[in-house]
């Protein structure tokens, strides 16, 4: 938006020098073109959040998948294990 500001600032100088009816209209015109590229940033901004937690909290379900499934294998070795040692402990 700044570059707009500073678009606005020349538009508002030539009026002041100017008798052109046109100018105002310029600046209505870069005004309005501001406040829409405000909103679109905005609405991208919230998007981008949104997708950036979305995909965060994905992340965060893989890795606790991740670490439950080792924490069962694991386990599992552990269990297969003892049962392997008392097994092979007569010989």
């Amino acid at each position: 938006m700044p570059k707009y500001l500073l678009l606005l600032a020349l538009l508002a100088l030539g009026a002041c020098h100017s008798q052109d009816s046109s100018v105002p209209a310029i600046v209505r015109a870069a005004v309005a073109q501001a406040q829409r590229d405000s909103a679109k940033a905005a609405r991208l901004d919230r998007t981008a959040r949104y997708y950036r937690d979305l995909g965060q909290t994905y992340e965060d379900s893989a890795t606790l998948y991740h670490l439950q499934s080792t924490h069962v294998k694991a386990q599992i070795t552990a269990a297969d294990s003892a049962t392997l040692q008392r097994f092979f402990a007569g010989y």
